[in-house]
């Protein structure tokens, strides 16, 4: 309705259309090379300067190589966290967070191994 109404092919907002800013963009590249290389990058910032939509942009972004897992809820315990990491990645696991950890870095090694990217987000 708001398309016809406004004459737009496509939906304000779109998140399948994202135009990063140069900030963003910069914050992307640096990301995807981490990844790349096995590492590890934290975004932090204001809000309002962009954080969900590199998140949207990775998420959107070769989905075929680019593997992002995302944890919604950051106010569950380091034991849950572990416990939804597992889920996004499909790991059967029972007993102890070291077990749920070991199996989360052996899958992490293994995604790496086959030239996979993972940029695992917890928003």
């Amino acid at each position: 309705m708001i398309r016809s109404h406004f004459g737009l092919s496509r939906n304000p907002f779109d998140a399948e259309s994202i135009a990063l800013l140069p900030h963003q963009q910069e914050s992307f590249d640096i990301l995807r090379v981490h990844a790349q290389q096995g590492g590890l990058c934290l975004v932090l910032g204001e809000p309002g300067t962009g954080k969900t939509v590199l998140k949207q942009t990775l998420l959107n972004h070769d989905t075929k190589r680019l593997i992002t897992p995302v944890v919604n809820r950051p106010l569950h315990t380091y034991h849950n966290t572990l416990r939804i990491l597992c889920q996004a990645f499909q790991i059967e696991f029972d007993g102890h967070d070291h077990r749920c950890e070991r199996l989360l870095v052996e899958e992490a090694f293994k995604i790496h191994r086959s030239n996979k990217l993972l940029v695992p987000i917890i928003d």
